[in-house]
This record gives C-alpha cells, sequence and structure tokens, in this order.
C-alpha cells in the first residue's frame, strides 16, 4: 500500500558476489513501483549489472542511475531523494568510498546473504562495516540481512542453510522475514524486461508465487521504513 509523503534511501551492500544482491535490488525497485512510489535505482556497482535491465515502458516511475565517479554518489543521492520517492543503491562489496557515502545517506542497509557458511560469515563481516560508518555517523544504522536464493518452502531447506539462519538468528544480525526464493521469474527480469506483472505465465514458471513472494517482501520492508 502506497502511503503518501514517504521517502527514503535503501542501499544494498555484500562483499559475496552471486548471492542475487541486483537481482533483489530489481525486485524491490519494481515492486514499489507498481505501489506508486517514484523509484530511483542507482547503479554503483561498477559491473553494472542493474543498467542491464530494461524497463520496457513498463514503469514510467522507475528510473535506474548509472553513477560513475564514486566521489560524487552522495550528490546523486541527494538530488534524487524527494518526497514521495525510494532511492535504492546497489553497491559493490568493497570497502569503498562508494559504500561509506552510500551508507551515510542511507535509511536502510540491506545485506543478502545465500545459505552457505562463507556467506553467513562475510554477511557478518558486512555488519562490522555498517558499524564502523554508522559511528563515523554518529548513530546506528538501520540494517538487515536477507536470505535470497532460498528454497521455496522451509521444508527443503539443507542442513547447512538451517545451522546458518540458527549461527546467525543468535548473532546481533537481524534478519528479514521474508527470505527471497529462487525463482525463475525473478532471473526473467533481466532476460524479458519489464515488472513482473509484464512477464507471461506460460513462459514463466511460478509467476504467481513469485509475485507474492515479492509483495511481501516489499511490505516487511516499507514497515520497517515507517518505523512499524
Amino acid at each position: 500500500m502506497h502511503r503518501g509523503g514517504f521517502m527514503s534511501v535503501i542501499s544494498m551492500f555484500s562483499p559475496k558476489g552471486g548471492v542475487g544482491k541486483t537481482t533483489t535490488a530489481l525486485v524491490l525497485g519494481t515492486v514499489f513501483a507498481k505501489q506508486g512510489y517514484d523509484v530511483v535505482m542507482l547503479d554503483a556497482d561498477p559491473n553494472g549489472s542493474l543498467s542491464q535491465w530494461d524497463n520496457a515502458g513498463e514503469l514510467p516511475n522507475l528510473r535506474i542511475v548509472k553513477e560513475y565517479d564514486e566521489e560524487e554518489i552522495m550528490s546523486v543521492i541527494l538530488d534524487n531523494h524527494k518526497s514521495d520517492s525510494i532511492v535504492i543503491v546497489d553497491l559493490d562489496g568493497r570497502a569503498s568510498t562508494r559504500a561509506t557515502h552510500a551508507m551515510l545517506q542511507s535509511d536502510l542497509v540491506l545485506i543478502p546473504f545465500g545459505g552457505s557458511m562463507l556467506d553467513a560469515e562475510l554477511a557478518v563481516k558486512a555488519t562490522k562495516m555498517v558499524a564502523n560508518v554508522g559511528a563515523a555517523r554518529g548513530r546506528d544504522l538501520e540494517y538487515r540481512g536477507i536470505l535470497t536464493k532460498a528454497p521455496a518452502s522451509a521444508n527443503f531447506y539443507s542442513r547447512e542453510l538451517i545451522s546458518v539462519l540458527r549461527i546467525l538468528k543468535a548473532l546481533p544480525f537481524p534478519i528479514l522475514q521474508t527470505h527471497v526464493a529462487e525463482r525463475q521469474a525473478y532471473r526473467a527480469l533481466f532476460s524479458f524486461g519489464g515488472s513482473l506483472d509484464t512477464l507471461s505465465p506460460k513462459e514463466v514458471p511460478g509467476l504467481d508465487q513469485a509475485k507474492q513472494n515479492a509483495n511481501r517482501l516489499g511490505l516487511e520492508i516499507i514497515d520497517i521504513l515507517s518505523g512499524e
């Protein structure tokens, strides 16, 4: 549900590649845009993966800005941070000036992680960087871990994934209740462009389940940003 006057900056940060960071950012961006928010997605990853997505004219209130100069990322965020808007910053995993400046402007940092012990270790490492940036800012930064590429049902979680979640939950590492499921529909966004609503169920299996998963994720994050 759209909430008038709402504005926020979300940074996506993970020291490990291949955990679905950019895909998760795109899923969130399209969900928020469908809810009526003015969404700006800042591609601040040198790999430029986010910029490869084709809006296909489906979401006029969503645009992608490619950030080339890490020294200017703060001004780019501020220029696009307006009333009734959400800015999503897709960062690479380095401890860089770019990441520091983006987090300094963020209302929420999302740390995607997969189901391996290595993913868990690097996710915890990322929280330390978030804490250091928060210390420089003079206040704690809001952050959440987010499990990505998860089995569609908890009944299919591996023993390693169950152990990873148990270890992380025992730490001061808050994790979103909604996990990003491993869905062909999410990968299809980069193949066909547009949003989940423009994909064809004849070409993409599990589309309805992907929409439900994406909407739950969007609502949970909006609640966090709204302080609910």
